[in-house]
């Protein structure tokens, strides 16, 4: 992947930044893979044991070996696990509002991606207000998938406006009849990082660098005058 360095000056150090991550999603997906793909999530506060986040995340979505990739903009992206590393939940809340013609589009894109495992035809929401104001958030305002143990779905919540009514949310859930382990988290237990990338904290008070990348010297704290 062709990196794009970025300067910048934040908390001292320089930013390196590269093309957003993508997801391959072929018939499961692991926490490991989540960092192979260039994720770099940390900790959500009060949800240690078994959450973690990516905020103002932005991906490309691919799945099996079929080349068309699916486009998930900005917004927020939760990882949630059953127990353990076993990553149960993958959650994508969109932060910018679209339009209702902007969410058929996608919705279609979507359906293209996951053609031959569709279980569910979306149903845009319908408007409830001359103004613009819509009904969304509904189950039937998702188009779904269904691969192997895991259902995948796209669709839209209310955002409240009226030129731009919808905001787009993602999920990829684990949804198998009976647990791959009884096992639940001890207590005081929290998420940690997957194999080989142990040098990283999910801590979010940490700004851990990439591997390769240095951090910059501390900023100066500057004394009041007295």
């Amino acid at each position: 992947m062709k990196a794009i360095i970025l300067f910048g000056l934040i908390y001292g150090q320089v930013v390196f930044a590269s093309e957003i991550p993508t997801l391959r999603f072929d018939d499961r997906v692991t926490w490991k893979q989540i960092f192979d793909s260039g994720f770099r999530p940390k900790h959500l506060e009060g949800l240690e044991r078994n959450t973690c986040t990516c905020r103002n995340q932005s991906f490309l979505l691919k799945f099996k070996e079929r080349e068309m990739e699916f486009k998930l903009d900005k917004g927020s992206i939760d990882f949630t696990f059953l127990y353990d590393d076993f990553l149960s939940l993958i959650w994508h809340q969109g932060a910018d509002a679209i339009t209702l013609e902007e969410g058929k589009l996608r919705a279609i894109e979507f359906r293209k991606v996951f053609d031959g495992y569709i279980m569910q035809e979306i149903t845009m929401p319908p408007l409830i207000d001359p103004s613009g104001l819509v009904d969304a958030g509904n189950d039937e305002n998702n188009v779904k998938a269904r691969v192997g143990e895991y259902l995948i779905w796209y669709g839209f919540d209310n955002s409240m406006g009226k030129v731009k009514p919808i905001i787009p949310h993602f999920y990829i859930a684990w949804n198998f009849p009976g647990r791959p382990d009884s096992r639940s988290k001890d207590s005081g237990d929290v998420v940690r990082p997957p194999k080989g990338y142990e040098w990283y904290s999910l801590d979010p008070k940490v700004n851990t660098p990439d591997p390769g990348v240095t951090p910059g010297p501390e900023p100066e704290t500057v004394k009041p005058a007295v």
